[in-house]
């Protein structure tokens, strides 16, 4: 993907708990992308994609009761890449989604970094 020269890549967060969410969202914003978005009930990623189109995600699988899956659906039909971010690990994943990043928390923030850049340059936007 590319983008203009001086753009920071927007990165939606998709996560119940603050503090981890606070925490993505610097060590992104400490390596040049910009995360203007924590999200962590449906209608707010709904809300955020249609108004803002990010142009990747961060995504917690279990949002307070709610799945994460259904954040991955509507992102995958928006054509936005994301990562899954977990404590369960890979086996929390349902087999649709089995080709998608998965990192465990907690994970480094080179993990993370690397991970946000490998989706990125793996998924052609819509």
């Amino acid at each position: 993907m590319t983008r203009p020269p001086g753009a920071a890549w927007r990165v939606l967060i998709v996560e119940d708990e603050a503090t981890i969410a606070l925490n993505i969202q610097d060590v992104l914003e400490d390596n040049g992308f910009r995360a203007p978005w924590i999200a962590s009930r449906l209608d707010e990623v709904q809300a955020i994609i249609d108004e803002h189109r990010p142009d990747a995600a961060v995504v917690d699988l279990n949002l307070g009761g709610q799945s994460g899956d259904s954040v991955a659906e509507m992102l995958d039909a928006a054509g936005i890449p994301f990562v899954f971010s977990t404590g369960y690990g890979r086996r929390a994943i349902s087999d649709k989604w089995a080709r998608k990043l998965v990192i465990q928390k907690p994970f480094a923030p080179a993990t993370l970094i690397a991970s946000v850049r490998a989706a990125m340059d793996n998924k052609p936007r819509l």
